[in-house]
């Protein structure tokens, strides 16, 4: 038996999600961590949830767990919960921790694209962030920074609807779709990763403590590959599917060899425990990076229904971590 503590945190902002409000309580959704912890059923695992934000009265004492896993996961969101979860850490001095909040205060999409920059076969696109309170200081740190074409995108999302592609200076006028208020926003260099079919396939990698595992190869038409191309493009060529189901089924022997040092040095870089990388393979066998983070929880499925071959891929990620949890991990110093 093993007694996991999982840490949650509320946004810098203190906002919660209120989904739902019904005779088993309020459901809620917390932006800047995941809740792997309810996709964990292992009958050997005793899970306890607490959840850290910015009130008064200190933190609570709480008994020693076996295991910590840091659930917080979004460096730009949730500053001051993962300070607090330092905190916590810190009153179970010896107790192993999964996503160590240092680590994580590391991955933002500047910091990432710092620290695998000088990798041997990764593409990783210039980086950078900006606080703009005019559209003229957003074209002037283009023009200094990443250049033509670029991708414009506030700073603590994940999802698609929140970027801008601005190919040349005569598509400033997409700058008026945002809020020049001071808020953070990423500007990264956009390189056009298209097959030679005229297709973008975008590729997730989870790693989970020493293994890696293929979680999805997303066909699309545009640029901007997110699931819903499974309901699109996907759905009408049930090539692309089976294209995705052949790489999720030969990702181990066929395609982890040649890219093992590539993402062991990912992994020994922004040393996680358990994260995802978004990429794409290039033609010349370089691994495009788009974002490598803790915020995806893997676990998770919506297609597991009309595409049952996703299913085995949800429930070895699902094995790897509730084992990372159960075996006897070395103490932290």
């Amino acid at each position: 038996m093993a007694n996991v503590l999982f840490l949650n945190g509320l946004e810098d902002s203190n906002r919660v999600l209120i989904r739902a409000v019904g005779p088993r309580g309020v459901a809620y959704e917390l932006h800047g961590s995941i809740d792997i912890h309810e996709d964990l059923r292992h009958p050997q695992l005793k899970k306890h949830l607490v959840v850290l934000g910015d009130v008064t009265g200190g933190l609570p004492q709480l008994p020693r767990p076996d295991v910590i896993f840091n659930c917080i996961t979004d460096a730009d969101t949730s500053t001051k919960a993962l300070h607090l979860a330092m905190q916590v850490i810190r009153q179970h001095p010896g107790v192993p921790v999964i996503n160590r909040p240092v680590h994580v205060l590391k991955t933002r999409r500047d910091d990432v694209a710092a620290a695998l920059a000088a990798v041997p076969g990764l593409v990783v696109p210039a980086t950078q962030r900006i606080r703009p309170t005019a559209q003229r200081e957003v074209l002037d740190a283009i023009a200094a920074g990443p250049g033509y074409p670029v991708i414009l995108r506030s700073a603590g999302t994940h999802g698609g609807a929140s970027m801008l592609l601005l190919r040349t200076p005569e598509d400033a006028a997409l700058l008026d779709r945002i809020a020049c208020d001071g808020s953070e926003y990423y500007l990264i260099r956009f390189i056009d990763f298209a097959s030679p079919d005229g297709l973008y396939r975008k590729l997730r990698l989870v790693f989970v403590g020493d293994q890696v595992f293929a979680r999805h190869l997303l066909v699309s038409e545009d640029w901007n590959v997110h699931a819903s191309t499974r309901e699109g493009l996907m759905a009408a060529r049930p090539e692309l599917c089976a294209e995705e189901e052949a790489f999720l089924t030969t990702f181990g022997p066929t395609h982890f060899p040649p890219l093992a040092e590539r993402l062991a040095a990912i992994k020994q870089r922004l040393q996680l425990d358990y994260f995802s990388v978004d990429c794409a393979l290039l033609g010349t066998g370089e691994l495009l990076i788009f974002e490598a983070n803790a915020s995806g929880n893997a676990l998770r499925q919506k297609h597991l229904e009309k595409h049952p071959y996703l299913r085995p891929v949800v429930q070895k990620l699902r094995v790897a971590v509730q084992d990372m949890l159960l075996r006897e991990p070395a103490p932290d110093a």
